[in-house]
């Protein structure tokens, strides 16, 4: 990704809790430019505010929270911005997030920013032929189902 052109405008990621829990956070950063200051990347909870806040240029940095307190339509956005001046900014962040039910140590759901959020979404399955569909209707069917 990319920041926009001045510290107004930032590039945001935004998850939202389908329910209430416990959530851990944990992702990698990574600006990999030698030239201008690099990102800053925030991440930011509806409900506490700033949770943490990493500067990164020309290497990469790790963002992890174990037990970030999530009610049901909470918001976490993960926000990069330019830091101090415009100049190489592209970034990647990629994030792993495990919604776990308060009580329970088992995830109740997973999210990954790469494989969740992939450039190219799998195309769909090719519809059945008029045959193939009539082939269908006869497997389905009482004769097929029963042998005498």
């Amino acid at each position: 990704g990319h920041p926009g052109n001045d510290l107004d405008h930032a590039s945001i990621r935004r998850w939202i809790s389908p329910a209430t829990g416990s959530l851990v956070i944990k992702g990698t950063v990574r600006h990999e430019v030698e030239a201008g200051d690099g990102v800053r990347a925030r991440i930011v909870s509806s409900r506490t505010g700033l949770l943490g806040e990493l500067i990164v240029h020309n290497n990469s940095a790790e963002f992890r929270f174990n037990a970030i307190t999530v009610g049901l339509g909470d918001t976490i956005d993960f926000v990069v911005d330019i830091h101090n001046t415009l100049n190489s900014d592209q970034h990647e962040w990629a994030v792993e997030l495990q919604l776990r039910d308060s009580t329970e140590d088992d995830p109740i759901r997973e999210w990954n920013s790469e494989k969740d959020f992939s450039d190219q979404p799998e195309p769909p399955p090719i519809p059945m032929s008029p045959w193939e569909k009539y082939a269908q209707a006869l497997l389905c069917s009482n004769e097929f189902a029963f042998v005498d």
